[in-house]
């Protein structure tokens, strides 16, 4: 079948992140070693409640604080939390021309509501060169749970076997697979070109 339309991962595919980075701000700002910033916000699972969006960003702002036993700001916290991504410079030519041709094309990322919010203030092209966004926080399910599949396959508005999608992780290409999207592992822009060339989708670059 034909692609047409494209979903895109956020993390390590459009915007290189690094979880290090806010735990060591969270370090410094709470008076806590790194290891036991990870532990209140990774091992505990509070982040995958964030992301699934069972908890706003007033809730993982309390039970950080009343896991580290300290005070910081809400905003502080979440700033910490969000300002770890860096532009994948390599795929934004990719990104222009699609845009370009007006191939129809969406985000459908595990993330939370701080860190959408940051990317989507800090990368203005995000909102200038997508049409959809399906997050984990609004869908309330995450990659690979179905759910996040399915809501992906409504918003396109196309057969799940014409949508193109892009990860950086397998168990989530297995996933989308599995709900019947064409899916590959993220490696590098010049793979998905080539990958996107033997599906029939033209673009200049």
């Amino acid at each position: 079948m034909a692609i047409e339309y494209i979903f895109f991962d956020l993390g390590m595919v459009i915007l290189e992140f690094d979880h290090s980075i806010a735990l060591n701000k969270l370090a410094a700002l709470s008076k806590q070693t790194p290891h036991q910033i990870e532990n209140a916000i990774f091992d505990s699972g509070l982040e995958t409640e964030f992301e699934t969006g069972l908890i706003e960003a007033a809730e993982f702002h309390s039970r950080f604080c009343k896991a580290t036993n300290c005070e910081i700001n809400e905003s502080a916290l979440l700033e910490a939390c969000s300002d770890i991504f860096e532009l994948n410079t390599s795929i934004m030519p990719l990104i222009g021309q699609l845009s370009a041709v007006g191939f129809p094309k969406g985000i459908l990322s595990n993330t939370c509501s701080a860190h959408w919010e940051h990317v989507f203030r800090t990368y203005p092209f995000l909102r200038n060169s997508f049409r959809d966004y399906v997050l984990s926080y609004e869908s309330k399910s995450m990659k690979p749970d179905s759910k996040i599949y399915t809501d992906a396959i409504s918003v396109a508005g196309v057969a799940a076997d014409k949508i193109f999608f892009i990860d950086d992780r397998q168990e989530n290409v297995d996933g989308a697979l599995a709900a019947g999207l064409d899916a590959i592992l993220y490696r590098s822009a010049e793979q998905v070109i080539a990958e996107l060339l033997k599906r029939g989708v033209r673009f200049n670059l």
